[in-house]
């Protein structure tokens, strides 16, 4: 786990909370969209937080940091019933809104999520699991191999207008590639009175 990485995220937003799991013995830190577990780090409160996300005293009085217990609506643990592990990612990411967006392809269609949130976990490979909330809702889990490493809230961006926009893209890609096509398949005039000479003999060929 990258403290720095999260360090940044948590910057972000300035509004923290500390998740204590009695249970595990491990703390959770979240930014209202994504939560990581604090493993090997000792029992933190609001003061040796940000301590440990190194920011400054002046800057200090910014920050909003709650604690409390875990949310009862996630799963907080390694394996849940609901669990579905995800296919293979896109690849690609969409800048919409001002922000920076990776779709999730889960069993409900297309979830967005910002892939910064996945840069604490980028210290190892890891896979992505959709998870149904308490309350009915999906969300994202990021394990490696059976140790859950972040749980993401996916994002709520209008899709009608990135269906419409991506498909205005999907259109003039096409055209572009089709233009590109035609265009290498037409010949120069160096083509056309281009000499074919043997590449063993270097004699020119009729």
């Amino acid at each position: 786990m990258k403290i720095k990485a999260i360090a940044a995220l948590m910057k972000k937003k300035r509004r923290i909370s500390i998740f204590d799991d009695e249970k595990n013995g491990v703390q959770w830190i979240s930014d209202g969209y994504a939560a990581y577990p604090l493993y090997g780090l000792p029992e933190l409160d609001g003061d040796t937080l940000l301590t440990v996300l190194d920011v400054p005293e002046k800057e200090r009085e910014k920050y909003i940091v709650r604690r409390g217990m875990l949310p009862r609506a996630l799963c907080f643990s390694d394996t849940d019933g609901t669990e579905r592990r995800l296919p293979p990612p896109a690849l690609i990411s969409i800048g919409y809104g001002g922000e920076v967006l990776a779709p999730a392809r889960t069993s409900l269609g297309l979830a967005f999520y910002s892939p910064e949130y996945l840069r604490p976990v980028s210290d190892g490979p890891f896979e992505m699991y959709e998870r149904e909330s308490a309350e009915g809702k999906m969300y994202l889990a990021v394990k490696s191999g059976f140790l859950l490493r972040a749980l993401i809230l996916p994002g709520e961006p209008n899709e009608e207008d990135i269906a419409q926009r991506l498909e205005l893209l999907h259109r003039e890609l096409i055209s572009s590639i089709y233009r590109k096509a035609m265009e290498s398949r037409k010949k120069t005039p160096e083509d056309q009175y281009s000499l074919a000479v043997d590449p063993e003999t270097g004699e020119i060929m009729e």
